[in-house]
Formats: C-alpha cells, structure tokens, sequence
C-alpha cells in the first residue's frame, strides 16, 4: 500500500494540534487505498506543543514528530520532515488549518494522474487588505524577474513525490525557499485551487520580519535581477558624470562662469555614495549566503524523536561524556591518516573464506595490505576461494569459529582494521534461530569487544538488505522501515544497533553495509544451500528447467561480488563513521528476466518451470537507492548483471573443469 507522508512543520500550535490531527486522520480513512503518516516538526515550541504531539503519539502510531532544539524557521522545519519521510508520496502542510487537509485527496488524484509535484493555489484568502498587497507584490515580482511558472496567487501546500523530495535534499541549499525550489526544478507540475481561511487559535509567527527574508532569500536565490541592476545603474550614473563634467566644461568655455554651489555638490557626492552603499548591500547579500553555504553549519539541530528511527541527516545532540573517560579515549579516532589507509595495515576478516570475504582479502592485499587475517570455520568458505590470496605470502589463515571470544581476541590482537562478514545463512537462520542468535549476535559482540580492547580503528561490518523486508517504497533508501520478518534480519539489525551502541560507548568507528542480492565468481556450488543462481545453473547443465519458486514476479537488486568488495575498501579509505549504506546496483531484476538471461548466456533453448512460493524471505520486490554510498563514499557499482553472469558463468565451468580432469593429470 503506497505511503503518503504529511509534513507539518509546527511553532508554539498547541490550540490546532488536537483539530488538524482529526482532520487529519478523516481524510486518511476517506483515503484507504495510501497507508498515511503525520510527521509533525517542532520547530522549538515555547509552548505546549510537545506535550500535545506526546499525548498524540500514545494513541495513534502513525503521528511522528522530530523536535529542533531551538527555532531555525519553517525551511529548516520542512527540510528535516523531507529527510525523515518514508512515503512515496509527500506533502507539506501548515499547522494553522489557513490550509485544509482535506485537499490532500484531491492533490493525490492530480498525483495518480502522472503529476510529479501538485501545487495547491489560493483563489481567495481571508486576511487583510495590506497583507494580501504585499503578498501579490511578492508573487508578482518572482514571476517577473526570478521562476516564469511562479503562481500569481502563491501556494502554501505542496505535494511530490519522493524522486522531487531526494533532489531537494541533495541540493542542500540554505536560505532559500523550497517551494521555489520545486518550481524551479520542473518535473511534471498540476494545481488546485482552495479558499485559505483564517488562523482558527493561536497568533500568527509570520512576521514582517519574516516575510522580507523570504522574499529576500528567493529573489537572491533565483534571480541575477539585484546584480544587473547594479550594473545597469552604474553605466547610468557614470553616462550621468560624464555629461554633467561635459557641462560644466562647456559652461566655463562659453560663457566664462563657473557652476556655483557647494550644496549641488553634496546632494551629488551623498547621492552617488548612498547607491555605492546600497550597491555593495546588495553584493553582501549574494557573498553571505555564499558564506553560510560554505562554513557548513548543520542547517538544523535535532533534540528529540518520536515513533522514528536514527537519521544522520541532520545534527543531533547526545549525552555529554567527560573528555579523557577510559576508552573513550584508547579509541578515539585517529588523527592524520594517510591517503592510503590499508597500505601497510594489518586487517581482520571474519568469515573471510566466503565468496564475499575472500574477495575483500584479495582487494586488500592488491592495495597493499602487510598482512590479511582470515578467521573462517569453514563451513560455507572454501580454502580454495583463499588460492590467490595465499600466493602473496601476506595471508595468514585461522580454522575457527566467530563465537570463541578468546580466538577472536587473540586475531583481533596488532591488527588496525577489522572486516566483519561472518554470518550465518537466512534459510540456516529460520531451521536454527538459536544458532543464529549466537553467531549473528555473540559473534559480534566478541568481534566488538575484541575490538575496542585492541584500539582497532575502524570496524566494517556486513549487514543486510533483509532489515527492510517487504518494502513501504522503492527505492529502499537507508532510512526505510525496518519491516524485517526474519531471524536472519534481526540479527542483522541488532548487529547494527550493537555497533552504533559501541560507537557511542567507547567511539569505536564503524560503517556497516547493507548488501542486496550478492552474486559473483566463488559462490556456494554444492550443499544445501546454495544459491538460485547455481541450483538454476545446474538445472541448465542437466538439461531439466531451472525452477522459480513463486510467479517469477519477484524482483531483486543483484550486485556483483567485487562492487560489494570494493564498497566495504572505501570505507577504511573515507573518514565516514557511524553509518549504516545500501549496497546493489539501483536496478531491478525479476527472477523471470533473471532466469531468462541465465538461459540465453548458456545457450539454453529451456523454459523455467514455476513452483509454489516459499514461506522465508518471500519478498516481492527490492532495489537499493544508492544516493548516499555514492555521495558519501563515492561508491556506485560497476558491473551490469550480463557482465557479471557471465564471469560467474566461466568461474563456475572452471571450476567444474577441474574438478572433473583425472587425478595425476594437473601440470
């Protein structure tokens, strides 16, 4: 069901809260084919309006609230709402009920009809007559000189869609207008009109002062208008000297007389410093918001949350801790690492005998890692994946198993940077959760505790995509809901939660990936559990149908195993920490058009066979949004899926060439 968030940024509201959160909630029930949430902004109330979202939050779960630790204006306000928003579908909405919730179906018929961004514009308005002046004045003058689609009868409630919301939010520009914002960007834009009414409790913070700033901001914003006629009055004024000096010289040449007057003088020289002055106000104008965009100040501080997960979107404040507490400090970040932080490092891999492990191993030490310690129990890993490796002579590998904290502490001992990959499979997870308990989560408290003993500078740790579960949006971003069904994705999230908690105790880096669905050379061939991609190639190899579990409908994000290996190395090279990012491509694939392209590269003529769909992890749809790996990391995947089949394709025929050739035969 599509999810429709409503952003109301709120100042000092207590008096409409109560009415616009019925309102509210009417139009969600006239609305059951969207699945709503009400994302309320404090924007640092003096008053009650804490205590009446609170009181909200305790009866209905969709009311969510963020309040700023202070007041940072309705921009910051609705900025934070776009960045903590899960819907697909979002709209900003005043708290005053001047704008009825009740157009929300009505943008949303706007927004079925192929609308991208639905702009709700005011056709009358009950306020007075100096105030309606002064705001047709400023419609009126932006459309002229700043955005040509700017409405004549200006539009206080917006809604869009979640591809206008992330480019909102990477733009990351400071006093500015987002409605401006969105006019300008285009995307396929609709309108309905409404009545604003009057503010029913409460005083309007909608001051004089406020709304010069915002015409100020949109105008420096959009417009080089200012900046032009500076110039335009600067060639006036010198052509104005120039004639005026023309004058006077030939009033002196002809007629003998000089010009009389020290007054004339002063009202030219005062004259032509005051339009300096404006002048250079102006220019001030355009050089402080350059100013203020640079220094990089957060745009908003973030006190508390209601009903929303963490977001490291915006500042946020934390308890205070002594400075030079204990380990705290023994695992401080370390200052002044060089450019190449794995060249002469040594590393850690759990699990590092797996087909993702020992493609991070063979990555460390191609860029010069002195030495690569593998710790694997072998289950799934194979010494065989470690071949390469092994011929560096930098490779040094333990047979043991995550949950012996005594055999994690003694390989986490010298080493500077730990890869945690050791997990244990999600259909072994659903048969074995006790299992899965002990390896997903006493495995890594051994790995954490291992290493803040040892001052490890940086953990990298493997999470999974499975957090999600069934997807509220597409793409998942990394601020997704956590709807995960499994015993495999609870591990996973309590894995992340384990190393924000240690990060936050003892400053422990770390960043954790979420893989999609992995894929590559030194996959699983044999056992139990092996992967789609092998049982649909051994299928092929038999002559009999490859065959998908479900309608083939399903679809995934499958990356490449080195795209994953190379993810996890920027993050020992970039000095980000205490983040969580998606790992996968951004496209997705069904298992139908998956299975079809698997046929065609084998040359096979067959057809897959459908079968009933499986009760563990049957998730319909999955795509990463990769917006923050690439921002943050630089990070994008590579390796298109044919690229990659194609490698897994030959791997594997070597693979069973060589198992096959006759004893005694090898070179």
């Amino acid at each position: 069901m599509p999810v429709v968030t409503v952003i109301i940024p709120c100042y000092d509201e207590e008096g409409n809260i109560p009415g616009l959160y019925g309102r509210l909630s009417a139009v969600a029930s006239q609305s059951p084919r969207y699945e709503f949430e009400f994302l309320f902004v404090d924007d640092g109330s003096q008053d009650a309006t804490p205590e009446a979202l609170a009181a909200l939050r305790a009866r209905d779960p969709r009311v969510k609230a963020v309040r700023f630790s202070r007041n940072f204006g309705s921009h910051a306000a609705c900025l934070a709402g776009m960045k903590e928003a899960h819907g697909e579908a979002m709209v900003i909405l005043a708290a005053d009920l001047q704008d009825p919730p009740e157009l929300i179906p009505e943008m949303l018929a706007k927004m079925e009809a192929g609308a991208d961004i639905v702009f709700a514009v005011r056709d009358q308005r009950e306020d007075p007559w100096l105030t309606v002046k002064l705001a047709n004045l400023y419609h009126r003058l932006m459309r002229r000189y700043a955005i040509s689609n700017w409405p004549l009868q200006g539009a206080d409630v917006v809604m869009f869609r979640r591809p206008v919301r992330d480019l909102i939010i990477r733009w990351k520009q400071r006093n500015t207008s987002i409605f401006a914002q969105m006019l300008w960007a285009g995307f396929r834009q609709a309108t309905v009109t409404y009545r604003k009414e009057r503010r029913r409790a409460g005083v309007s913070k909608w001051t004089l002062a406020k709304k010069v700033k915002l015409f100020v901001d949109s105008f420096v914003s959009f417009s080089f208008t200012p900046v032009r006629l500076i110039s335009y009055s600067g060639m006036v004024l010198a052509a104005l000297g120039f004639a005026y000096a023309i004058f006077v010289i030939l009033n002196r040449l002809y007629y003998g007389t000089p010009i009389p007057g020290w007054s004339s003088i002063m009202v030219v020289v005062l004259f032509v410093s005051g339009v300096q002055l404006l002048m250079l106000g102006v220019i001030g104008e355009y050089l402080w918001r350059v100013a203020d965009q640079i220094r990089g100040a957060p745009q908003f501080v973030v006190q508390s949350r209601m009903g929303i997960g963490f977001s490291r979107e915006g500042a946020e404040l934390k308890p205070w801790r002594a400075a030079g507490s204990g380990a705290a400090e023994r695992t401080r970040m370390p200052s002044g690492a060089p450019p190449n932080r794995i060249a002469g490092s040594r590393i850690l891999v759990t699990g590092g005998a797996g087909f993702i492990g020992s493609t991070i191993a063979d990555q460390l030490l191609e860029a010069g890692a002195a030495e690569v310690r593998i710790l694997d129990n072998f289950v799934r890993g194979t010494r065989a994946n470690l071949a390469h490796a092994q011929d560096s002579g930098r490779l040094t590998v333990v047979e043991g198993d995550v949950r012996n904290p005594a055999l994690v502490d003694e390989l986490t001992d010298g080493v500077d940077y730990v890869f945690h990959e050791a997990a244990l499979r999600i259909t072994r997870c659903a048969e074995a959760p006790r299992e899965a308990v002990t390896v997903l989560i006493d495995g890594t408290l051994n790995v954490l505790e291992a290493a803040v003993r040892h001052r490890v500078k940086k953990v990298v740790a493997a999470s999974s995509a499975s957090v999600y579960g069934e997807p509220s949006y597409l793409p998942m971003d990394e601020g997704h809901p956590l709807n995960n069904r499994t015993s495999y994705g609870a591990g996973k999230i309590a894995n992340e939660q384990m190393l924000r908690s240690y990060y936050e105790m003892y400053r422990l880096p770390y960043v954790a990936f979420r893989y999609f669905n992995v894929y590559g050379p030194r996959m699983d061939l044999e056992g139990v559990y092996t992967e789609v991609l092998i049982r649909w190639l051994d299928a092929i190899d038999k002559g009999v149908p490859p065959r998908i579990f479900g309608d083939g409908s399903q679809s995934m994000d499958f990356v490449y195993v080195g795209d994953v290996a190379r993810a996890n190395l920027l993050a020992l090279e970039n000095d980000v920490t205490d983040e969580v990012f998606n790992v996968g491509t951004g496209v997705q694939t069904s298992l139908s058009e998956l299975c079809d392209l698997l046929l065609h590269l084998t040359g096979s003529s067959g057809r897959p066979e459908y079968a009933e769909a499986r009760k563990v992890a049957n998730i319909r749809a999955r795509r990463a949004a990769v917006e923050k790996a690439e921002r943050l990391l630089g990070f994008r995947a590579q390796v298109d899926l044919e690229t990659g089949l194609r490698e897994l394709i030959l791997w594997r025929a070597a693979v069973k060439a060589d198992r096959e050739q006759p004893v005694g035969s090898k070179a």
